[in-house]
């Protein structure tokens, strides 16, 4: 057994309604009238109120009317990045990668703070197998904004593809130390484990997987953990630990996603507090 690289990559979450009323600036080369700035202000307004309606959709589950809603915004106003981006986000989740990073493309000229689209481009683009290119999104995601956790854990991620533990557990190292609970940052957990293990490091990366193992919140982060630790324990000839994360390993891989319940120890708050990174 070799140790598996998680491949789910982390999107950044949906804007909301909130953080999309911000009017960007449209440029008159004369300068504006009273008159026309009231009436962009007012286009631009009718815009958000649908996105905001898509919003309402999306929540409930209906993502066909939220993307209905997303395209009827941009008919209004063309220039609202958000409505582009949550397009191609809802487009990315669904595996259609090329019509995802159309949409980011799109967005990307008229965004001002454009650190998730990046992030979720070059989620898109490695899914698509560019590595050059999401890697460069990535970065671009970090120099907008250091320490944004899922760029910074798919950054480490792609660094252990391609061999480059050190570099990679530095990205890991970034995250971990910017949350005070293990839950805030279990993707990063498991990567630097990977990274410590391909280090040598086995005392180290039996350790970080086995909190990941402990405060796990869902069955992809519970197999990935589970199969590394194996490897692992393997590695530091301990078959009996092997042989029962394996064992746990297949009988988790064969349940369904909703039958799987997580139980968290005690020590843990209920609702884990951020900190400063």
């Amino acid at each position: 057994m070799t140790l598996r690289i998680p491949t789910h990559w982390l999107i950044a979450a949906a804007a909301s309604a909130a953080t999309c009323a911000t009017f960007a600036v449209t440029f008159y080369p004369r300068g504006p009238s009273e008159e026309e700035k009231y009436a962009v202000a007012a286009q631009r307004k009718k815009a958000y109120d649908t996105i905001g309606k898509g919003h309402e959709a999306l929540f409930a589950e209906k993502k066909d009317e939220a993307l209905a809603a997303y395209r009827e915004a941009l008919t209004i106003d063309p220039g609202v990045s958000s409505a582009y981006y949550l397009i191609g986000t809802i487009e990315l989740n669904d595996g259609n990668l090329e019509e995802a990073i159309s949409e980011f493309d799109q967005a990307l000229k008229f965004d001002k703070y454009p650190e998730h689209i990046y992030n979720n481009r070059g989620a898109a683009r490695l899914r698509q197998g560019d590595l050059k290119g999401a890697l460069s999104d990535f970065n671009a995601a970090l120099d907008l904004k250091p320490g944004f956790r899922q760029p910074q854990i798919n950054r480490g991620l792609i660094r252990l593809q391609q061999d480059d533990p050190a570099a990679a557990r530095k990205d890991f190292d970034t995250v971990i130390t910017g949350y005070q609970q293990p839950s805030d940052g279990i993707e990063a957990y498991v990567g630097r484990g990977i990274a410590r293990a391909k280090l040598a490091d086995l005392a180290g990366a039996e350790a970080d997987l086995t909190l990941a193992r402990e405060w796990a919140e869902g069955k992809q982060q519970m197999l990935g953990t589970l199969f590394n630790r194996a490897v692992v324990r393997e590695m530091k000839g301990d078959a009996a630990g092997a042989q029962a994360d394996r064992a746990e390993y297949t009988r988790l891989k064969d349940l369904p996603k909703e039958s799987i319940e997580f139980v968290r120890p005690l020590k843990g708050a209920d609702e884990p507090t951020k900190g400063k990174g």
